[in-house]
């Protein structure tokens, strides 16, 4: 009898650790990425143009990625602008690459992104080439009034000066290019130096429009629309599309994201033929929804709930940002140092912060450059802008800074990450 409960016993135990064995969690098998990873650059576009001084944004995607990745080092042309080392510690499949530069050269010039491996056998690179031009590139005069576009001011002061008698025509002072045309850029943004109008470019076959004043870009055409961005004095952009009445303009807003929006046409100069360009119907006109009014109700028996803490990024501007040199000089570029803190609960990543002229109310130069990495909870990230004011000297401007100016991100509060500068006076400098 106790020899067939022990073996009754045996059996059972045996039964058990079978049991236990089949439940036994596998073993993790760590992901290993064969071969170089994959670039992807989605800013700057082959071909962009840039102002010189103007912020180039920098986005990218690198796949087949892993937690090996040593580096990531960003070049223009033999120039190393930026290194970021150890970028993908979580080891993910895929991860981005923001950053900016400047355009502090002139010229063509080439964005190469390296990444590497720990190993140092598997190495990627990808290259993007775009166009920075000069200060040089003509550019229409401070603060031009809607008669401006259609009239070159610089002909009739070439008349007073040289004392001709005889008035040209309206051709050829639309035709007349400024003192600083470059005698040879062979673009096609490039309004030749003939009897052309502005609005017939022989050169380009895309047109383009010039902004000769700060101007709001829009989600549709009309100011009902909610503006989506800026351009400052001198920008240009491809039209793609455009009203019957040639009103309003669709134009590629490149610093956001390769986005669309309209322009109006009485803050444009066009360059360009735009009798061929697509004719869009204007969408709806966006109505306002007026809140609903509810009649209060009882209060509701008995405690309530506590209110539950909100969780998420909350981004604000950590103390005063720098800006040299102070005040602004006209036509000068300043240094804008902005440090961004994130005082939520949850990371944040894909930080952007815009800097903005406000002169009489309204916004003129303005620019934009993204935060290198994401922002831990209590952690902070600094950025520098460059921005240069060209108008209204001896006048009163303030600086505004905004971070997320396009709402990407979101925060548990939505109206604490504007500064504000004090009121202070353009110096005249250039101007």
């Amino acid at each position: 009898m106790l020899r067939q409960l022990w073996l009754v016993s045996l059996l059972l135990i045996s039964t058990l650790s079978a049991c236990r064995l089949a439940n036994a969690p596998a073993e993790e098998v760590a992901l290993v990425f064969e071969g170089a990873p994959t670039i992807n650059i989605a800013s700057p576009l082959a071909g962009s143009v840039y102002r010189e001084n103007t912020p180039v944004n920098i986005l990218a995607r690198v796949e087949n990625a892993g937690g090996d990745i040593a580096n990531v080092e960003l070049r223009v042309g033999d120039e190393i602008i930026g290194q970021i080392a150890n970028p993908n510690a979580a080891g993910a499949s895929a991860f981005t690459i923001t950053s900016s530069w400047p355009a502090v050269r002139v010229g063509q010039q080439t964005l190469s992104i390296i990444v590497s491996r720990t190993s140092g056998a598997q190495t990627a690179l990808e290259t993007v080439t775009i166009e920075v031009r000069g200060m040089a590139t003509p550019t229409p005069t401070i603060s031009p009034t809607t008669d401006s576009v259609a009239a070159t001011p610089t002909t009739a002061d070439a008349q007073s000066n040289s004392g001709q008698p005889a008035a040209p025509t309206a051709e050829q002072q639309a035709a007349q290019p400024t003192s600083e045309q470059p005698a040879a850029q062979p673009t096609v943004e490039q309004v030749a130096p003939s009897a052309v109008p502005p609005t017939a470019s022989a050169t380009s076959s895309v047109p383009r429009i010039r902004i000769v004043q700060g101007a709001n870009v829009r989600q549709g055409p009309s100011t009902s629309f909610q503006v989506i961005g800026t351009l400052a004095a001198g920008a240009e952009s491809d039209i793609l599309a455009k009203l019957a009445d040639d009103s309003w303009y669709k134009i590629r807003l490149s610093n956001v994201y390769n986005t669309t929006g309209w322009v109006a046409r009485v803050v444009v100069e066009v360059l360009g033929d735009t009798s061929t360009i697509p004719i869009e119907a204007a969408p709806p006109t966006p109505v306002p929804v007026l809140p609903t009014a509810v009649p209060p109700t009882a209060a509701p028996a008995g405690p309530t709930a506590p209110p539950v803490a909100a969780t998420g990024a909350d981004l604000v501007i950590e103390g005063v940002p720098g800006v040299n040199p102070h005040p602004f000089v006209c036509a000068q570029a300043s240094t804008v140092t902005v440090t961004v803190k994130n005082i939520g609960t949850r990371r944040a990543e894909g930080i952007f912060v815009a800097v903005q002229d406000i002169y009489n109310n309204a916004v003129g130069a303005n620019t934009s450059a993204p935060i290198v990495g994401g922002i831990d909870p209590g952690g902070t990230g600094t950025v520098e802008l460059y921005l240069t004011v060209s108008n209204n000297f001896r006048e009163a401007h303030t600086t505004r800074v905004v971070v997320d100016p396009n709402n990407a991100i979101t925060e548990t509060n939505e109206t604490n990450n504007v500064y504000n500068s004090p009121v202070y006076s353009l110096e005249q400098g250039g101007c």
